[in-house]
């Protein structure tokens, strides 16, 4: 494998590991990201997702050889399209629910 492919490797591994502690840490209630920001993160996300399968399983591309970091990040988006589908279905209308009725 070439050194690009061991960078890209370990970036995603990197990004995986501190995208599962902001969910974790979210889920238990402990925030160590500004709740602003996650507005910018899920769009930043679903850009890179979709940009990454257009790009790798387009159809006019030939010869494509499916690699480890394909399974990942394939993986990784069927697990984050699932996670915000849960997140802004269940979740967050929880939390609005809770913080209306504190707040009145």
């Amino acid at each position: 494998m070439s050194w690009w492919y061991n960078v890209q490797i370990r970036t995603f591994k990197l990004f995986i590991i501190s995208t599962y502690a902001f969910y974790i840490s979210t889920a238990i209630g402990i925030g160590f990201i500004n709740p602003e920001w996650y507005s910018h993160l899920d769009i930043f996300m679903k850009i890179y997702i979709g940009v990454f399968l257009m790009y790798r399983f387009n159809p006019f591309r030939t010869n494509i050889q499916f690699t480890d970091l394909d399974r990942m990040i394939s993986f990784s988006a069927g697990v984050f399209i699932f996670s915000m589908f849960f997140i802004n279905t269940f979740i967050k209308p929880l939390f609005e629910k809770y913080i209306n009725s504190y707040h009145k």
